[in-house]
């Protein structure tokens, strides 16, 4: 889709990137105001209280249209097979298992100023970010 249309995607309250965009700059209404987000990708940091921690969400689980809260052991063999999860409180941030190194990574997205040219704004490869 053209810009003209991924703004009207935003305004009826979806997120917009481009598609050329690998680790995508992502545009959001906040407020009634246009936001621009970028991912941050990080070792996520994290003590032995975990362990036991409850309210994390497997991202795309549900049962029976609800979803599943997890104790944090829980969601060992899940993060494992490559799931993402969260907790509870969290928005726009999760964790997953970095398959080169091992660790476990925490990503999410921070608000930053936008720095593309006027090509972003001819471009047809604009898409909405589910």
């Amino acid at each position: 889709m053209n810009f003209t249309e991924a703004m009207q995607q935003l305004r009826e309250g979806a997120k917009v990137s481009r598609r050329k965009w690998t680790d995508p700059t992502i545009f959001k209404l906040v407020d009634g105001k246009v936001k621009c987000f970028e991912n941050i990708s990080q070792y996520y940091v994290y003590d032995e209280s975990i362990f036991l921690s409850e309210g994390w969400r497997i991202l795309g689980l549900e049962i029976e249209g609800k979803e599943v809260e997890l104790c944090f052991c829980d969601l060992i063999p899940h993060l494992k097979s490559g799931a993402k999860a969260r907790l509870s409180s969290w928005e726009d941030s999760y964790i997953c298992i970095d398959n080169e190194s091992k660790f476990i990574v925490f990503k999410s997205i921070v608000e930053c100023n936008f720095r593309e040219d006027l090509e972003s704004l001819v471009a047809e490869d604009w898409m909405v970010i589910e």
